[in-house]
């Protein structure tokens, strides 16, 4: 559909509902996509989870009625229900031990227990708005382990990988002949509690020499020669690739992402039968959307590596001309027509 015969068509549905944004502060790709919703004249609005308070959260069911609610901190009213669609960026509620208070129980034992209720209560909210979502809350972060298991098992190549947290346990692995190897973090990123900040844990080269007897666990991959690094960011079912040419930058020859303003891009095209094992991935994980990162090796093996579902694309973006964030809106724009087309045909009972 052209842009010119979307706005006609969102001229024509001036009564339906919001497009909900949910993200963080900070997140760039969110404000871009905003500025396209508000060229195609929707209506939308903008919420960041973490600045808002669960216990503003109200849930009535009754028979085969469910009317989920969130008061803003600006005394507005989220109805779940009359959402057209969620644009999902980022950011969840957060539970403060601090809160907590009971009469009867020890400080402890009260925390523990309202820390259940709290993420009973939001995994809840978060599985009604995943229903319409670009992006999936309730998957935020994601399992890596999960990832490499469902790849492997589609035929999708992945890193040898090993966890564990001894020395001795290491020499028996499969990394166990590899004079080099990589560790990462086993889950994406770390949060600071109550105060809603971050810290990306980034890749790091390592060699047997330098472990320890015993340590947390960890998780170790090979440490694979590449030819070129691939951030594909994937749109309900189409891809948006770059190509990254790591070798003439020894600072990156681990992690593409310590210095991404210093590499060469080239706009880049996966072969179909990796995109299509790709797209049954993304689907076996509950996501429609998502940026994926993957090596190809000197051997021409493509190996993929992990999917971010609120990854950073403006750079694959800008390097790739793909104009994603407008596509993006486009698709958040279609699905608020559909909502709008949906609930006129509801009132006249057709």
């Amino acid at each position: 559909m052209s842009l010119n015969g979307l706005l006609l068509q969102v001229s024509l549905y001036l009564s339906f509902q919001m497009i909900v944004v949910l993200s963080y502060n900070g997140d760039v790709a969110t404000n871009e996509v905003m500025d396209w919703l508000h060229y195609f004249r929707c209506d939308y609005k903008r919420i960041n989870l973490s600045d808002e308070d669960y216990k503003k959260i109200s849930l009535e069911i009754h028979d085969d009625e469910c009317k989920l609610q969130l008061q803003l901190h600006n005394d507005d009213i989220l109805d779940v229900n009359e959402v057209s669609f969620f644009l999902y960026r980022g950011g969840q509620f957060v539970f403060d031990t601090k809160s907590c208070y009971s009469k009867q129980l020890p400080h402890a034992i009260a925390a523990a227990h309202q820390k259940y209720e709290f993420e009973t209560l939001t995994k809840f909210f978060y599985k009604e708005v995943s229903k319409k979502c670009l992006g999936n809350p309730l998957y935020n972060p994601l399992n890596k382990l999960e990832q490499l298991k469902l790849a492997g098992e589609l035929g999708i190549k992945v890193p040898n990988t090993f966890i564990g947290s001894s020395k001795s346990q290491f020499y028996n692995s499969i990394l166990k002949d590899q004079q080099s190897y990589i560790t990462k973090s086993i889950q994406e990123n770390i949060l600071n509690g109550s105060q809603s900040t971050g810290y990306d844990l980034k890749v790091n080269q390592v060699h047997a020499s330098e472990l320890e007897e015993y340590f947390f666990p960890s998780l170790f991959q090979e440490n694979l020669e590449k030819s070129i690094e691939i951030r594909s960011f994937y749109l309900n079912g189409k891809f948006y690739s770059i190509g990254m040419l790591t070798s003439a930058n020894e600072t990156c020859d681990v992690d593409f992402r310590s210095s991404i303003g210093n590499l060469r891009y080239c706009k880049y095209t996966l072969p179909d039968m990796v995109e299509n094992k790709l797209h049954q991935l993304m689907l076996s994980l509950g996501l429609n959307t998502g940026s994926i990162d993957l090596i190809l090796t000197n051997n021409g093996e493509y190996i993929f590596l992990e999917v971010n579902q609120t990854g950073q694309f403006g750079w694959v973006s800008d390097f790739g001309n793909y104009y994603i964030e407008r596509e993006i809106a486009q698709f958040l724009t279609k699905k608020e027509i559909e909502y709008a087309k949906y609930k006129r045909c509801k009132s006249r009972a057709c």
